[in-house]
């Protein structure tokens, strides 16, 4: 599928990313797809990583602009006035994520935006749903640096790492224990990220940095329009 878009948007990026690939998971999220807009409109090439095809879908209808030649993985694409692309890709499982992300042959910067919210106390959270928060918000995180770190490493040492935490982290708040612990997890683990490609490649110059987001008034699965 490839959908043709229009380049109508008084955004000016603070920097420039043209000929850049960012690769996103969670693409298809409220904080997924407006960091993958920005990220198109100061001329990236942008992938979309995530489970709900038709939000996947939404998502890429709303990027302004692309960069770079088209890709030769499956996936939907959409081409802007310039000619430039992105495109989407449906995960499944921590493998398939891995799959999908090494088979890149390289990436600029990875986004971690992927998020499973919870609203319930912890007594009332079923075992499944504390699974899928972590496996969601920390596993895949995990996941998605180890796959992409040979990808990165060729467009180093410009390449980096964002993983997106949330204040709840280091805070908390009432009936959301895991969320928190899942991202408590990501903030914790943000030196090890940062020493891991360099325990391999020394030198390398790829950097790993997290975000903690504030709460933000929709609930993670809604796009406004």
């Amino acid at each position: 599928m490839r959908t043709t878009l229009s380049l109508a948007s008084k955004f000016q990026p603070a920097i420039s990313l043209h000929g850049r690939h960012c690769l996103i998971t969670g693409g298809s999220g409220a904080l997924g797809s407006s960091i993958a807009a920005n990220m198109a409109r100061a001329g990236a090439r942008v992938t979309l990583l995530g489970r709900d095809e038709l939000k996947l879908k939404d998502a890429l209808a709303q990027l302004q602009s692309t960069t770079a030649p088209p890709s030769l993985e499956s996936g939907a694409e959409a081409v802007d006035e310039e000619g430039r692309r992105h495109r989407y890709l449906v995960i499944g499982d921590g493998r398939e994520v891995k799959d999908l992300i090494a088979a890149e042959r390289k990436i600029d910067v990875l986004v971690n935006a992927a998020g499973v919210p919870q609203s319930t106390l912890l007594v009332r959270t079923s075992d499944d749903e504390i699974e899928r928060i972590l496996g969601s918000n920390l596993t895949l995180t995990i996941a998605a640096c180890k796959a992409a770190t040979r990808p990165l490493m060729r467009a180093a040492p410009d390449s980096c790492i964002i993983n997106m935490a949330s204040l709840l982290g280091t805070h908390g708040g009432r009936g959301s224990s895991v969320y928190a612990a899942s991202k408590a997890g990501i903030i914790g683990k943000q030196e090890p990220f940062k020493s891991l490609p360099l325990a391999f490649h020394k030198g390398s110059g790829l950097r790993a940095s997290s975000a903690n987001a504030r709460c933000y008034f929709f609930d993670v699965s809604y796009r406004p329009n």
